[in-house]
């Protein structure tokens, strides 16, 4: 049997004509995927509605190509359709009914999606500058806010002003610093260990070390000594997540009947490019899906620039935010969706490369409607509607550790033989042995707070002259004090990496 968690790897991207071909047959793979952890989160909603949930299908989903590329037959077609494969990846010919699917066109997309977790978190001489830079800046910010204090205290406004610009043109300084620095930490663990009684084809072997990332296949002796390898793997896992992913097989997961391992565990932490002030946080009210209401943790900030924000009619249509309203409030237009609708926003981590997007309903009990709107088309078409705009964001501290077994999911999801014995094929994988999917674990962990200083945050201030204006910028405000939903997505390729919801962040 395969006992399988999830999988991820990094290679080096091509370039010249493969790189162009690679960049198309990503977009195959991102929209593939997209599919698929959309159709997942539905699933996994409806198990369980009155839970959190967070998940990578973009660690699954990977885990899942890596184990298709050893399927034949039904098996692999079945498998390719739940992850979402288009009808264009069909392939005809004589063999097409035993590899139903053009698999090297992924493994192109593979290469550059598997970048993503390749170096994050690592350090680079130019990363290193930054984080002196930014050490340096925050020093000289510490030493203004005295100075600014002093002046007060002093009445002397003349030193106050210069003070304040100096203060303004720091921060801004400070900004674009921490736009470059990448803080952000993607730690994704994968490996195969296979039976030392076990012949694994080498085609199969050579691919998922080549193209996945797995290195060499270890050898283990689960026949005999299960239970010791079991600990063995989950020592591995642990420590290549930092201790952040521990008991990853649980007791009896792994068998003397088992005959490969794979496992995967991956975890992501980020620093805002604005981050949140502590000073700023407060206990307010989160209203439930039932109406009831709890204290929980709220973060409110004023994004000056690097958040996008859209707000949505109850049809899923682009309601049209003013940019500018009247100054007399009786005067102003319709500034929000209406009850049914729901708004969105883009907050991008340290690096800009990776951020978060949130939609939240408009009303607390609308969190059933969205989800049941939400598909693949229809989120990345809101996606492309954000703008960039200041925003006034409100979002709740929140810190997820999930735990899944999705063997049952899965096989609802449409790819039941994969885990029948008697009618699995993974021949691709080996001839000798009758393999067949046994139990898909997965954990996640993300946590969601302030992270960082103030010093992201500029004090603006001017002045007009000739009476009131007609017309004022309208500021939107995004309220996240309400059930909502949440991924974090690479910018450049779209790609999902991580998905979930948030019905109470009280757990």
């Amino acid at each position: 049997m395969i006992k399988l968690l999830l999988f991820a790897g990094s290679i080096a991207l091509a370039n010249g004509q493969r790189a162009e071909k690679s960049q198309a047959s990503e977009k195959i793979l991102v929209a593939a995927n997209s599919e698929f952890a959309l159709d997942l989160y539905a699933h996994l909603a409806k198990a369980d509605e009155n839970a959190n949930l967070f998940f990578s299908p973009y660690s699954i989903s990977n885990a899942l190509l890596m184990v298709t590329e050893g399927a034949r037959g039904e098996t692999a077609l079945e498998m390719g359709k739940v992850l979402g494969f288009p009808e264009s990846l069909r392939r005809i010919g004589d063999d097409a009914q035993s590899i139903p699917w053009e698999m090297g066109k992924l493994r192109l997309g593979q290469s550059r999606l598997n970048e993503l977790s390749g170096g994050k978190g690592a350090s680079s001489p130019e990363q290193e500058e930054l984080k002196k830079e930014e050490t340096l800046l925050l020093e000289q910010w510490e030493n203004l806010r005295v100075k600014i204090v002093e002046s007060e205290e002093a009445e002397d406004l003349e030193g106050w002003l210069k003070t304040m610009k100096a203060e303004e043109l720091l921060v801004n300084r400070l900004n674009k610093v921490r736009g470059k620095l990448d803080t952000l930490t993607l730690r994704i663990a994968n490996a195969v260990w296979s039976d030392r009684s076990m012949e694994i084809l080498e085609p199969w072997r050579k691919t998922v070390s080549d193209i996945y990332g797995t290195g060499v296949i270890q050898e283990a002796d689960f026949l005999n000594q299960f239970e010791q390898e079991r600990e063995r793997i989950n020592a591995w896992v642990e420590k290549k997540t930092e201790g952040q992913i521990k008991g990853l097989f649980p007791e009896r997961s792994i068998k003397d009947s088992t005959r490969v391992v794979l496992a995967n565990a991956i975890y992501f932490k980020g620093n805002w490019m604005e981050p949140f002030s502590e000073e700023d946080t407060n206990e307010e009210i989160f209203t439930l899906v039932s109406g009831e209401e709890v204290k929980v943790s709220l973060m409110r900030k004023n994004f000056d620039g690097s958040a996008s924000y859209a707000a949505f009619n109850a049809d899923g249509s682009l309601f049209k935010t003013p940019k500018m309203v009247p100054y007399k409030k009786s005067d102003r237009p319709q500034t929000y969706s209406d009850k049914n609708g729901f708004s969105m926003v883009e907050m991008p981590y340290q690096g800009g490369n990776v951020s978060m997007v949130v939609i939240a309903p408009n009303d607390p009990s609308g969190l059933g409607a969205l989800e049941n709107q939400i598909s693949a088309s229809n989120l990345d078409q809101w996606i492309k509607s954000l703008e960039h705009r200041k925003t006034h964001i409100t979002l709740p501290k929140f810190k997820v550790n999930k735990s899944y077994r999705l063997d049952e999911v899965l096989s609802a999801m449409g790819m039941p033989t994969a885990f029948k014995r008697a009618k699995s094929d993974f021949s691709g994988i080996s001839e000798t042995e009758k393999i067949f999917i046994d139990v898909v674990f997965h954990k996640s962990f993300i946590e969601v707070n302030e992270k960082g200083t103030e010093a992201a945050a500029a004090t603006g201030f001017g002045g007009a002259a000739g009476g009131l204006p007609k017309e004022i910028p309208f500021t939107p405000a995004f309220e996240a004090n309400r059930p909502f939903i949440y991924l974090i997505r690479d910018r450049n390729s779209g790609a999902i990496l991580f998905l979930g919801r948030v019905l109470n962040p009280n757990g």
